[in-house]
């Protein structure tokens, strides 16, 4: 069940090493990658449907890549105001809304939203943007 169906970016996407677009913002954009997991316009879909938002940057960067996860309540955006100081420093950004929160999918089923399954999604998405391993960065 999707609580924001807001369109893709316009912008001219970039290829990434992986395969998987990004337009000019971080937004995936197109299809590809690891079996179960697939890049989508509107993120990365898990193999039963359910999508998170995820926007990435910094491709290329010497340091290994940061996950930045919010806390209940909060969304992707709230790492805005840190995202650039960390890619300047030379790391990767992988920045996702956490189901329910967000642009992410929010799932009827309560269990689909225990922390072992969404930890167990995060790092197949990590997986996914060849990205693993990385620092994870998080707040409650």
């Amino acid at each position: 069940m999707r609580r924001d169906a807001t369109p893709p970016s316009s912008s001219e996407p970039t290829r990434g090493k992986t395969g998987v677009s990004h337009d000019a913002n971080g937004d995936l954009s197109t299809a590809g990658g690891t079996i179960g997991v697939t890049a989508t316009a509107n993120g990365i879909s898990m193999a039963d449907g359910t999508t998170y938002r995820v926007r990435t940057g910094g491709e290329g960067g010497p340091r290994p890549p940061v996950l930045l996860l919010h806390g209940l309540t909060g969304r992707a955006s709230d790492w805005s105001p840190f995202v650039r100081p960390i890619r300047e420093a030379g790391h990767r950004t992988i920045v996702l809304d956490l189901l329910g929160h967000g642009r992410s999918d929010s799932p009827a089923d309560p269990a689909r939203h225990a922390i072992e399954r969404q930890a167990e999604d995060v790092a197949a998405i990590l997986r996914q943007l060849d990205a693993a391993p990385a620092f994870v960065v998080g707040y409650s």
